[in-house]
C-alpha cells in the first residue's frame, strides 16, 4: 500500500529503499522534506562563514547557486524517483533559508536599520506587491487565459514557477515576509505588553 503519497509503488522495494536513503524519494508535490534537509546539512558551513565575518561570500555562493538554477534549471537537484524534478530545488529554495539565517545572525544590525526606515512607504510598498501577486494568483489559476499568448505564458511560468523560484516569486516572498513582520513587530506581545520583535 502506498498511497497517499502514490498511486502506485514507484519502483521495486529496494529502489524504494535506496531512493529514500539518498533523497531521491518524495511524496507528490510536497517534496520539501528533501529541502529541510539538505538545509540542515549545509547549517554547518553557513554558520561557520557567519562567525567569520564572511556574509558577502556567503550571500554570493547563494545567489550563484539560485542563478545557475535559473539559467540551467534542475542542473543540481536529486530527481525524484517517480517524476522529472523535485518541486522544492534546494539550489534555489536554499535562497530564503541563506538570508533568514543571516538575518537572524545580524538582527541587532538590521534592527537598527529597520528602525531608521520609514514606515508608511515600506508598508504601501509591500501591500502594493502582495496584493499585485493575489490579483495576478487568481488569473493565473485560469489557465490558458492568462496571458494569452503562449510565449508570454512559457515566460510567466519561467518568471513565477515554484520548483525554480523565478524572480517574481522572490519579490512576492519579499513582500509577504515584510508585511508578516511587520505585523508581529506590531502586535507582539510578551507577558501581557507589548514588545518590539527585535
Amino acid at each position: 500500500m502506498t498511497r497517499p503519497s502514490f498511486d502506485r509503488a514507484p519502483g521495486e522495494w529496494w529502489q524504494i529503499l535506496l531512493a529514500a536513503g539518498t533523497l531521491h524519494l518524495a511524496p507528490p508535490i510536497v517534496d520539501i522534506l528533501q529541502l529541510y534537509v539538505l538545509c540542515l546539512l549545509a547549517s554547518p558551513a553557513i554558520f561557520w562563514l557567519l562567525r567569520r565575518r564572511l556574509l558577502l561570500p556567503l550571500l554570493t555562493a547563494s545567489w550563484t547557486l539560485w542563478w545557475i538554477q535559473q539559467v540551467h534549471p534542475y542542473s543540481f537537484s536529486l530527481q525524484p524517483l517517480d517524476r522529472a524534478h523535485p518541486y522544492f530545488v534546494f539550489s534555489t529554495w536554499q535562497i530564503l533559508y541563506v538570508h533568514g539565517v543571516a538575518a537572524g545572525y545580524h538582527k541587532d544590525k538590521l534592527a537598527k536599520t529597520w528602525k531608521r526606515l520609514p514606515k508608511i512607504p515600506v508598508l504601501l510598498g509591500m501591500l502594493a506587491i502582495v496584493i499585485a501577486a493575489l490579483v495576478t494568483a487568481h488569473f493565473d489559476l485560469q489557465l490558458g487565459t492568462w496571458p494569452q499568448k503562449v510565449q508570454d505564458r512559457a515566460l510567466w511560468l519561467l518568471l513565477t514557477d515554484r520548483s525554480i523560484n523565478g524572480p517574481i516569486r522572490l519579490v512576492t516572498l519579499l513582500g509577504l515576509f515584510s508585511l508578516m513582520f511587520m505585523a508581529v513587530d506590531r502586535f507582539m506581545l510578551v507577558d501581557g505588553e507589548k514588545r518590539s520583535f527585535i
